[in-house]
């Protein structure tokens, strides 16, 4: 019994028919059926009922078929192990990142990584948490650097590093033609002057931000929907989007309030990053760029969202992976020493 017929029997069983198992095999038809018969012949009974138009497994061909699959995972497994240990601190680590804060998660975790082990390459991948967890679910992913809430599977190995409050950002001059004022000079900082990019955060109620224009990222909804009920309040959901960098793109122009992490506004430090001059006829609805300033108010009661690494308990972690999480916990923690 060999792992080749092994690996021949779970894709036969996979594909359904011998003819599409020897096509995602790259080989013929015959000799593939000639490795088959031969397994069963060693096994000494039938694993397979051939169909006219499909193959189905005896129930001691599923037996040996989840066998089979486990024994090519541990040899994959192990040929992975073996390739590690003679590259020592190098490799490549398939990253994903949550498109909201890549830069921030990239300074914060990559760089210092980077410093210490630069024989460690990457794969990068940003988009949003749902869909890094699902090509983590898919193997296309070693780690994926995720924010809450996402639904705990059983089979997530789950390592909160960063926990951060929700805020509400704005421009400093709203727009006061339009029916949205957004207008927010109680919170502007006395020793920012002209030109600078945003007032110092400070804090700002559910209460007065009930009857202000919210953008919200869809995921958060449910979340500041009950918030918003223990107040007793109905929200004003201006704008609802799929992305927390949309949200910040629609307060950018001036449209509202967007109530985003903390860590996503980190990038917004030019006043250069406002709208392009509008058209002459709209020149009345949009905020002046030389004079706009952003605001950035942390949310109280806090709504707070952890920034978390998670990884596939069976899966494979190369000694670069363990290194990087290693590295990730030691940033992380001495983080909350210095706070």
């Amino acid at each position: 019994m060999e792992l080749k017929q092994m690996l021949y029997y779970t894709v036969i069983v996979e594909e359904g028919t011998f003819q599409a198992a020897a096509r995602k095999l790259n080989m013929t038809q015959p000799p593939l059926s000639a490795q088959i018969r031969q397994l069963e012949e060693e096994i000494g009974a039938p694993l397979l009922i051939r169909g006219p138009r499909h193959v189905r497994m005896t129930d001691t061909g599923d037996f040996f078929y989840r066998r089979a699959k486990n024994m090519l995972q541990l040899a994959d497994v192990t040929e992975k192990e073996l390739k590690d240990r003679r590259m020592g601190k190098s490799g490549t680590i398939r990253l994903g990142v949550i498109s909201s804060a890549s830069e921030h998660l990239l300074r914060r975790y990559v760089s210092p990584f980077s410093a210490l082990y630069p024989d460690v390459h990457f794969e990068l991948t940003e988009a949003n948490t749902y869909e890094l967890l699902a090509r983590l679910d898919s193997d296309l992913l070693d780690l994926a650097l995720v924010r809450t809430p996402f639904t705990r599977e059983p089979s997530y190995e789950i390592r909160a590093l960063d926990a951060e409050s929700l805020c509400a950002v704005s421009i400093q001059t709203g727009l006061s033609d339009c029916g949205h004022a957004v207008s927010d000079t109680s919170c502007r900082d006395p020793r920012a002057g002209r030109g600078s990019s945003r007032a110092d955060p400070d804090d700002i109620s559910l209460e007065a931000l009930r009857p202000l224009p919210l953008i919200i990222y869809r995921r958060w909804k449910q979340l500041l929907d009950t918030r918003f009920a223990e107040t007793g309040d109905i929200p004003h959901y201006y704008c609802i989007a799929d992305d927390a960098r949309t949200c910040i793109s629609w307060a950018k122009a001036g449209l509202g309030y967007a109530i985003v992490p903390l860590s996503a506004t980190y990038t917004l430090d030019s006043v250069s990053e406002l709208s392009s001059p509008p058209a002459p006829d709209h020149a009345d609805h949009l905020p002046d760029p030389a004079s706009a300033l952003w605001v950035r108010r942390t949310i109280r009661p806090a709504i707070s969202s952890t920034i978390c690494a998670v990884t596939r308990k069976t899966a494979y972690q190369s000694s670069a992976l363990e290194l990087f999480l290693n590295t990730a916990k030691s940033v992380s923690s001495t983080a909350d020493q210095a706070e």
